[in-house]
């Protein structure tokens, strides 16, 4: 009897779970902007419990383009609610249930937001993330919250870009991305181009473009993804130094610095570097060889000593001019000569037991001296044709 039971209740637990797994559902839907119906992405989607709920029950955020998927939703009534800065937040009933796995709940408009000064003036904010064509644009001068930092903390909240700790920028999906100052290339070499970073403030930044898939009205160089840095107000003249110090327990040790000038149409950097690099090693080996019998026949000892100098050096130049607006030319040069000398000193011994016993000593010695020299350059020039004849 116990037996027949437990099956009995065996069987209702494995029916209740069915029914359970079948009435759970993946609620999906799509946020995009009141106006322009433009799709609205990184937007906090959540179903409350109730209208007055606090916590959600479940909550995503919508994707890249404005859908978003909830998985594993009890049948019930909910309150959808989406909220994203710079918009009125939406709240909705929404009914989960159905013969389906899936519900999709469709598409759903949400408002900009605004302030009413003085009843007759109304502001607009921008949201903070949006999308525009290609780009993927971060409003920075939206965003209270970096505006004590600089363009590196910027950097790090646009979607989809990361910095590491050394400052190398690189884009999700995309690796590394050339950055852009006001729609043209930096022009700026990797080492002051980190220290241009740091030192800009975000107060200065109006937006970020972050464009993964550059089309050929940016990809003339090739870039693989591109980062283009807006500031508040075009930069008329600047004039930047940074220099810095690189080492390591080699050792190694490479001074550098770098000349940043630029106007409204022409812009020119100058890096210079020294890199010396010291390398010493003493290495002491031994190895034994026997005969068929099991009987050591020779040993060998030796005891190495090394010691490499290397200089190394680095000119570079880079410059923009904008002709007119249809016309720009960029350059570029450098060379890297490098020298220098190392040597090695092995002293071995010998010890045979069998054939011609005795002790042998050899001294080995290597002395060496490199020296290359590099150069290169380019010449680029852009023609914008006009949009009739091309």
């Amino acid at each position: 009897m116990k037996a027949v039971r437990s099956l009995f209740l065996l069987i209702l637990l494995s029916a209740t779970l069915a029914v359970t797994a079948q009435n759970r559902y993946t609620v999906s839907g799509r946020m995009v902007d009141s106006l322009g119906k433009d799709k609205i992405f990184y937007a906090q989607v959540a179903l409350l419990t109730s209208d007055t709920a606090t916590q959600p029950a479940f909550f995503t955020y919508t994707d890249g383009e404005g859908k978003f998927a909830i998985d594993l939703v009890p049948e019930g009534e909910y309150f959808l609610s989406g909220s994203l800065i710079g918009y009125a937040d939406l709240k909705r009933k929404v009914n989960v249930s159905g013969t389906g796995k899936t519900v999709d709940l469709g598409v759903f408009a949400m408002k900009k937001g605004s302030v009413s000064l003085q009843g007759v003036e109304v502001t607009a904010t921008k949201p903070v993330f949006m999308m525009e064509g290609e780009k993927t644009l971060y409003n920075v001068s939206e965003d209270p919250s970096i505006h004590s930092g600089t363009a590196t903390d910027a950097l790090q909240n646009a979607p989809g870009v990361e910095v590491d700790i050394e400052g190398n920028v690189t884009v999700r999906g995309a690796g590394s991305a050339e950055i852009w100052l006001n729609d043209r290339p930096s022009n700026m070499n990797a080492d002051a181009l980190k220290e241009f970073l740091r030192q800009m403030p975000a107060d200065n930044i109006e937006r970020i473009e972050v464009i993964t898939n550059p089309s050929a009205k940016y990809s003339a160089n090739g870039a693989g993804s591109i980062i283009n840095i807006v500031t508040v107000s075009k930069i008329k003249k600047n004039s930047f130094v940074s220099f810095g110090l690189h080492g390591s327990s080699t050792p190694n040790i490479t001074p550098w610095v770098s000349y940043v000038w630029s106007d409204e149409k022409f812009s020119i950097n100058l890096y210079a570097n020294y890199s010396y690099s010291y390398f010493k090693m003493d290495k002491e080996s031994a190895s034994t060889l026997f005969n068929n019998e099991g009987d050591t026949a020779s040993i060998f000892a030796s005891n190495t000593h090394r010691l490499d100098k290397t200089h190394r050096t680095g000119l570079y130049i880079n410059g923009h001019y904008d002709v007119d607006t249809a016309n720009k030319i960029s350059f570029w040069a450098g060379t890297y000569p490098n020298f220098g000398k190392g040597g090695s000193a092995n002293k071995v011994q010998h010890v045979e037991y069998i054939n011609n016993p005795g002790v042998y000593d050899y001294d080995q010695n290597f002395d060496g001296f490199n020296k290359n020299f590099a150069g290169y350059g380019g010449l680029n020039y852009f023609h914008q044709f006009k949009p009739e004849g091309h």
